[in-house]
């Protein structure tokens, strides 16, 4: 089957986009449309499509596809707009069985693993956040965003409203598909780490270790772990990392690395294929403290920043 992820960006990209990229090119049966304004030059895969545009020519395009006022001040908000995505890129989906969207702050590891043939036939909707989420392409999951949850917000609501609903996923259509009959696989399978911790935590359901890291290994992404003074892996179909600042270090060229190990402080390309031993997880558990106190410090950061923001909100309900 034929899968289209529409992702629009806007902004410099992300520091490890060409690890993104690199990852996605692995996934050979999942496109990718990308909707751009950073035109540096990048080593892009078949895959993956490109349109350079910009935020404003997006949201007059948006805008044309609806009958009243929408509300889109920054691209942030467009995150309420994706399930409405099947709609309003209706010319560029057209030729696909699925549609989706998904976010650049990750990395992939075999799609496919997961996403199976079986699943496609299956189910209407994959996956139930906004980093990554599949509809079928047809009629009633293209108007599927029009649906309306118990005590939820209609889709006019959330795109008339500057405010962040998160349509895209638990606060909106997740919910909302519960009180329909469509069929959508809403378990949380992938590897979305909190960016309320320096040490890499899950966010829903999956299980922590004292000695962890992330392995990409040609194409395949695991979590490698000691339990019970064993050492094990356990595969996953992506890794998210929201809101993290992540350095990357090239200890050999992207086009010669087979492996890319992912920990607190970022990723570190490499070409070996001796990965599963103690050594291999002894350096790369260790954490680094410059980035340690570098990363609460930016949390602390935000955390004033937040505040500031809501304060006068508070004083005026006083």
């Amino acid at each position: 089957m034929k899968i289209l992820i529409i992702i629009p960006y806007f902004g410099k990209l992300p520091n490890y986009f060409e690890l993104w990229l690199h990852s996605a090119r692995f996934n050979k049966t999942f496109e990718w449309l990308l909707l751009l304004d950073d035109t540096k030059n990048y080593d892009f895969p078949e895959n993956v499509h490109v349109e350079y545009t910009s935020f404003l020519s997006l949201k007059k395009y948006i805008q044309s596809k609806f009958d009243f006022p929408i509300a889109l001040s920054s691209p942030y908000k467009l995150c309420d707009f994706r399930p409405a995505y099947g709609y309003i890129f209706n010319d560029y989906v057209r030729d696909y069985n699925f549609w989706g969207y998904g976010d650049l702050d990750l990395l992939y590891g075999n799609l496919s693993n997961f996403i199976t043939d079986e699943f496609l036939s299956k189910y209407d909707r994959i996956l139930p956040c906004g980093h990554l989420s599949l509809f079928r392409n047809n009629d009633m999951m293209n108007s599927s965003y029009r649906l309306q949850g118990p005590n939820l917000p209609s889709y006019k609501e959330v795109f008339s409203t500057d405010k962040s609903f998160t349509f895209d996923e638990w606060g909106g259509v997740t919910r909302i598909f519960k009180a329909h009959p469509i069929n959508q696989y809403a378990e949380a399978i992938m590897a979305d780490i909190s960016w309320y911790s320096f040490k890499f935590k899950h966010t829903m359901g999956q299980v922590n270790y004292k000695k962890e890291c992330f392995v990409w290994n040609n194409g395949i992404l695991f979590q490698l772990f000691e339990k019970n003074k064993s050492l094990e892996t356990k595969e996953f179909p992506y890794i998210h990392l929201q809101k993290r600042k992540m350095e990357v270090n090239y200890s050999v060229p992207l086009d010669l690395a087979t492996t890319i190990v992912i920990t607190p402080q970022g990723f570190e390309t490499l070409n070996t294929s001796d990965i599963l031993n103690r050594a291999f997880l002894d350096r790369y558990s260790r954490y680094n403290i410059r980035a340690f106190l570098s990363f609460y410090s930016r949390l602390a950061k935000r955390g004033v920043k937040r505040l500031r923001k809501k304060l006068p909100q508070f004083l005026n309900k006083r």
